[in-house]
């Protein structure tokens, strides 16, 4: 008869085998910038690499410009004048997001995160921090994050205490989670988190990533775009990550390619942009793993750095090259060079757009007090008929109602526009 105790002893020794293989293969990582803490947060040691697809990509291929004119698609104009108080005051939108008709905005300068009404601006909600303070230092907020899928609104703190502080969309705050490496961006697609990385020098997995997904614990599933160590300009990294509708996109200064995200870890690229020009300022991803910043600043000498993409489902908005832009059709592959929105209320043509909104609309964020002023200067020069004349003559019912809405030293004006596709 074979001994019983041989059994749970063998079972234990693989338990055993089992455990310290899979702590060989993950690496323990605490909150940033806090060594002591006793949480932590256990991430592979070698991350897996995103899957790249280039099997469905879309080539925006851009002649050299001829001096002809092109003739300017339909554009609907609306606009939303966002209310202000002293609660709800904006110094610049750094980040706007929308979802079941709120405008969720972020303001970097002026260290606020708020909601406003996307059908006529009011002010629904702020969503505060506490208040901590160590001398006269504040915590600062540096992102701002919606889950659309859950309902919830993530603000990003680094500095006394980094943290990501979630809150419903009424404002009513719901959990603190701990920031265990640093990211610049968040966005959200399915049940995951895409993060725009950076300055994580310490934590061997992730620190040459310059795109990551994770799990909403933050751990980490897969990263992609390497950077070298030759390379540390993250700062530069910056306005790559944009929702479009439920699809979240990638776009990075150094690179020709506009990639989709997927819930999987997948990347996708979705668009290239070949324009004349274009290529003086950007590398190959070949060159970029060995990239130094010497060579970013030799390369990009003399030039006027490419900026950033703006994509709804039929348009891509994109600076190509020393100040140049373009908008691309989609569906018909037609495209305008340098547009600019038609002259309204007797201001100067303004470029294009700052934001998007709903994956469908452009968005040019305004100065108020310019146009009030205008405004009113009109209006002083005419009499009472001549004024009502040009009121109605000249100005469209979308004008007038936002003009008769607005305060001097209100907040931005939002002039959402929809481009029919040409």
């Amino acid at each position: 008869m074979k001994p019983t105790h041989i059994f749970p002893f063998a079972l234990l020794l693989c338990t055993a085998i089992l455990f310290s293989c899979k702590t060989a293969r993950t690496t323990v990582i605490r909150p940033y910038n806090y060594p002591d803490s006793t949480l932590t947060l256990r991430i592979p040691k070698r991350l897996p690499g995103m899957q790249l697809k280039t099997d469905s990509i879309v080539h925006l291929h851009v002649i050299p410009f001829d001096g002809t004119k092109a003739e300017y698609p339909t554009i609907r104009t609306r606009y939303i004048p966002l209310e202000t108080t002293d609660e709800c005051r904006i110094r610049s939108i750094s980040k706007m997001e929308s979802d079941d008709s709120i405008l969720f905005i972020f303001d970097y300068f002026g260290q606020k995160v708020l909601s406003f009404s996307e059908r006529d601006g009011s002010f629904l909600t702020k969503f505060n921090i506490p208040e901590q303070k160590t001398g006269n230092y504040y915590n600062p907020i540096t992102g701002m994050g919606v889950d659309k899928k859950r309902k919830e609104v993530c603000v990003i703190l680094y500095g006394e205490s980094n943290k990501l502080l979630y809150f419903a969309y009424d404002g009513t705050p719901l959990r603190e989670e701990p920031i265990y490496y640093y990211y610049s961006d968040i966005q959200y697609v399915g049940d995951n988190l895409v993060l725009l990385t950076g300055e994580n020098k310490g934590i061997q997995a992730i620190k040459n990533n310059r795109l990551m997904i994770a799990r909403h614990d933050q751990t980490p599933l897969a990263g992609g775009f390497y950077l070298p160590d030759t390379y540390d300009c993250n700062h530069r990294l910056h306005r790559g990550l944009q929702s479009c509708g439920e699809e979240v996109y990638y776009a990075h200064v150094l690179s020709d390619t506009i990639w989709q995200v997927r819930e999987n870890g997948c990347c996708e690229a979705r668009y290239v942009i070949k324009a004349p020009g274009r290529d003086k300022t950007l590398f190959s991803e070949e060159e970029i793993r060995t990239l130094t910043n010497e060579q970013y600043e030799a390369r990009t000498k003399g030039t006027q750095r490419l900026c950033a993409s703006y994509i709804t489902r039929d348009f891509i908005y994109t600076d190509i090259f020393n100040g140049s832009s373009i908008l691309y059709c989609i569906p018909t592959g037609h495209y305008l060079y340098n547009p600019h929105l038609p002259q309204k209320f007797h201001m100067p043509n303004l470029n294009f757009a700052t934001h998007t909104l709903n994956g469908t609309s452009f968005v040019k964020e305004l100065d108020i007090t310019p146009i009030y002023r205008k405004h009113h200067n009109i209006k002083n020069l005419y009499d009472r008929n001549t004024f009502r004349e040009y009121w109605e003559e000249e100005m469209d019912p979308e004008e007038r109602k936002m003009l008769d809405a607005i305060q001097e030293e209100g907040n931005p004006l939002l002039m959402v526009f929809d481009v029919e596709p040409f």
